[in-house]
């Protein structure tokens, strides 16, 4: 369960500017993200497979035909927005403070 404001937050990291990087409901996303990516790694590493939507859940929209390999890892998902046909790579690390397409 996401306890936090998506559109808040969007409206404190998107803008460009400096922000407090320890609001609450900043952190609270950072560990949402940083648990279901944590999740889906310790099961892909241990069975081989991994339940997508650990990472559906965070990201900011998806296409179609796309894969994430182990090691993936992002700030909040949320504004990660993936489009079709797109393969992720082994220990893929994403900053997404801001949009990324």
């Amino acid at each position: 369960m996401k306890n936090f404001d998506i559109e808040k937050i969007k409206k404190i990291t998107n803008q460009g500017n400096l922000y407090y990087d320890f609001d609450e409901d900043i952190d609270n996303a950072r560990n949402y993200a940083f648990t279901n990516c944590r999740k889906y790694n310790s099961d892909y590493q241990i069975k081989g497979e991994a339940d997508r939507n650990l990472i559906l859940d965070l990201l900011g929209s998806y296409g179609e035909n796309f894969v994430f390999k182990v090691g993936f890892i992002c700030e909040f998902g949320f504004n990660f927005h993936v489009e079709n046909n797109v393969s992720i790579g082994k220990g893929f690390k994403l900053i997404d403070c801001n949009d990324v397409f």
